[in-house]
């Protein structure tokens, strides 16, 4: 599942002191957090829902999945029954509104349990269901990563004009070490979490 794959590619986990904050880093045009991630047969995510049906393996997951659109109330129950599933197992993890449509996570104070308690907990809640929604609301028409990147540097003013997909790609492959902007520069930061804004 390419997007799917894209997007669990961008999820990193920083560490720092007592807080884990996973932040997904999702790419495409900023919709608003009100609106609902919706994808229709013929559209650029119909093939994705159609494998994540098969995926799902809650009757949660598949009532979400069944109409091919995931609403902000949906994707918020699916955080709230994760969150929870890994309270229950101990751990104190707070989703955060990103400010870009989606939601990150803080964990205080870290546990060595974190990545076991994660793959059981986002099973049947946030797996299937967050990273459908997301890629849709940051990423509507189910375009290339690099190629958003690079225009959101350009338009930014961090990078030339010019500066295209594949440069963003090669910049990424090196973690932008020697890319033409400062990679400390609060419009990178924005450009990695919603090129579009």
């Amino acid at each position: 599942m390419e997007a799917l794959a894209r997007m669990r590619s961008l999820i990193r986990r920083t560490v720092s002191g007592s807080v884990r904050a996973v932040l997904a880093l999702v790419v495409g045009a900023l919709v608003a957090v009100s609106c609902s991630g919706e994808a229709r047969p013929g559209e650029p995510y119909a093939e994705d829902f159609e494998r994540a049906q098969k995926q799902a393996v809650s009757d949660f997951e598949k009532q979400v999945l069944a109409d091919r659109k995931i609403t902000r109330t949906e994707y918020d129950e699916a955080v709230r029954q994760y969150v929870s599933c890994m309270k229950a197992r101990g751990l104190g993890l707070e989703a955060v509104d990103s400010g870009y449509g989606y939601y990150t996570y803080v964990e205080t104070p870290t546990s060595p349990n974190h990545d076991a308690a994660h793959v059981v907990c986002r099973r049947g809640t946030t797996f299937l269901i967050e990273t459908l929604y997301t890629g849709i609301v940051t990423n509507p028409n189910n375009v290339d990563v690099d190629d958003l990147r690079a225009a959101c540097f350009v338009r930014k003013g961090l990078a030339p004009k010019g500066y295209s997909g594949e440069s963003s790609k090669a910049d990424g492959r090196r973690g932008y070490e020697g890319a033409p902007f400062d990679r400390e520069d609060p419009r990178f930061q924005q450009c990695l979490a919603n090129p579009s804004r």
